[in-house]
């Protein structure tokens, strides 16, 4: 789903694009622009980040907490992936929301109302535009009210009423995504007593993952069945819940240690499991869902810096942030392809059905190219990153096994079907092209997880079935195809005539 304001960016970014050069052969859109804007709005939310934790930690612990946030591996997902920009930017106006509404906590601690009230206002504007970018950030009233109430305000009414307001900026995009976000099929049907424990077992993922940096991919692969099912979750939810209970022992830093659990609680909450979304069709867990939570990891990091020695803490934070610099740079440059990302995925994820499925599409896209500019090359040489044909029918045939590798994993998933439909067809293999569209129309009826179009539409089974001459079938997907599309277009038109002088039924008008 595209949310208006990051969808409008995208086109802004692909207009410049094109305008300075740089055209890919591909899309025709170059990438550079995307990426340099994901960069630019990273920084941009460090900045945010370091003027927050200021309030809480001083200058130096809020740059080195900043820091932190800025070059961890799990960062490098929402930053190194193009359209990670709704993350991004969803994120930034979010922190300038909360930074604004301490400001206005400020002001009218200090009595002056008016600046108050004009960082207030402006405070739920952000808000309101970071859940138009994505409505992900939905915890955000929680972390600024905690970040009120532990460095400003105290324990006061006044925020409640300000939290309150925050809350109301943000529902409305809730209530609108839960209503739109197409999720049946898409997530496995346990009980809603599994879900605390879906939930718990998340969060001890994001844990490891936080403090042993390593091992990271697009699709994890960790779907709500097989939490149920796995002998280890229930350890990995009791360890989380034992982490999330700690501040019950600390008696001197219980309410810093709340305030953080809090924060990262709540930036992960939406995306935690206790209520069903789409991906996790693929996966329960995700980097970039962690993208703002990680501000709680660098608020404890800028208070763990206050109560040590400031030349060891120079030397510890400047350690630190190196080793994640480097690392974060050795999982950056697996983003250099669709390829070296999907390899990754299937590294760490065996059975990820994102990683074969777009594995296999990324090659025959390869040697599809190159056999198109070959075919249309009017000049007896071809260009030279042209595959010679034998290698490009041998990268196809390794694309085909990886599909059907991908479909022995979960035949539900009717993405890849759909690939194998269009790769046979173009192969000129219509019968078994045929088969496929019948068994992944089969999969829709039964799972109603993907609409027949998304698949393989019925003009195109059509198409196959006149190739075949089967035209009993053939005007039976027309029929299908008309019924969904009053209007003729040129090639509905074109194969209607061409069913015609197949079948004896006379003229088509």
């Amino acid at each position: 789903m595209y949310i208006p304001l990051t969808y409008n960016l995208w086109l802004i970014l692909a207009a410049i694009g094109k305008a300075f050069g740089g055209r890919m052969p591909e899309s025709g859109i170059p990438p550079w622009p995307f990426h340099l804007a994901n960069l630019l709005v990273h920084c941009t939310n460090a900045i945010l980040v370091m003027l927050i934790l200021r309030r809480a930690a001083g200058i130096w612990p809020a740059l080195a907490g900043a820091a932190i946030f800025a070059v961890h591996p799990i960062q490098v997902e929402a930053v190194a992936w193009a359209t990670g920009m709704k993350d991004l930017l969803s994120s930034a106006l979010g922190l300038g929301a909360i930074l604004t509404y301490l400001r206005s906590a400020e002001a009218f601690r200090d009595g002056d109302a008016g600046k108050g009230h004009r960082n207030y206002s402006a405070a739920l504007l952000l808000c309101f535009l970071g859940t138009l970018a994505k409505p992900g950030i939905m915890g955000l009233p929680i972390i600024a009210a905690a970040l009120d109430v532990a460095f400003i305000s105290g324990l006061r009414k006044s925020v409640l009423w300000r939290f309150i307001g925050l809350t109301a900026t943000v529902l409305p995009s809730a209530y609108w995504t839960r209503n739109i976000q197409h999720i049946d099929g898409y997530h496995d049907n346990l009980h809603w007593s599994f879900r605390p424990l879906i939930a718990c077992h998340a969060i001890g993922f994001y844990i490891c993952k936080i403090f042993y940096p390593t091992g990271f991919a697009v699709d994890y692969g960790v779907r709500p069945i097989n939490v149920a099912l796995s002998h280890a979750s229930i350890p990995v939810a009791s360890i989380s819940a034992a982490i999330l209970l700690l501040p019950l022992r600390l008696r001197k830093h219980r309410a810093i240690c709340f305030i953080a659990i809090i924060i990262f609680l709540a930036g992960v909450f939406p995306v935690l499991g206790l209520v069903p979304f789409g991906f996790q069709f693929y996966s329960t867990v995700a980097d970039r869902y962690v993208y703002v939570s990680m501000m709680a990891i660098s608020l404890a990091a800028a208070l763990c810096v206050v109560r040590l020695k400031p030349r060891f803490a120079m030397v510890a934070v400047g350690l630190l942030v190196a080793c994640l610099a480097l690392q974060s740079f050795r999982y950056a440059t697996m983003w250099r392809s669709t390829v070296t990302v999907m390899v990754q995925c299937a590294r760490v994820n065996p059975n990820s059905t994102v990683a074969y499925n777009n594995m296999a599409a990324a090659v025959s896209k390869v040697a599809n190219l190159s056999i198109k500019t070959r075919e249309s090359s009017e000049t007896p040489v071809a260009p030279a990153w042209a595959i010679p044909t034998a290698v490009a029918d041998e990268i196809l045939n390794l694309s085909e096994a990886m599909y059907y590798h991908q479909l022995s994993i979960s035949t539900r998933y009717p993405v890849a079907l759909r690939n194998l439909i269009f790769l046979a067809g173009a192969r000129g293999r219509y019968g078994e092209a045929a088969e496929l569209g019948e068994l992944a129309h089969r999969c829709y009826w039964h799972d109603q997880w993907l609409p027949p179009p998304s698949i393989v539409g019925e003009y195109e089974m059509a198409w196959l079935y006149t190739e075949l001459g089967n035209v009993e079938r053939a005007w039976y997907w027309m029929a299908l195809h008309l019924y969904r599309n009053r209007s003729l277009d040129e090639g509905t038109r074109t194969l209607l005539k061409r069913l015609s002088a197949l079948g004896d039924t006379g003229a088509v008008e």
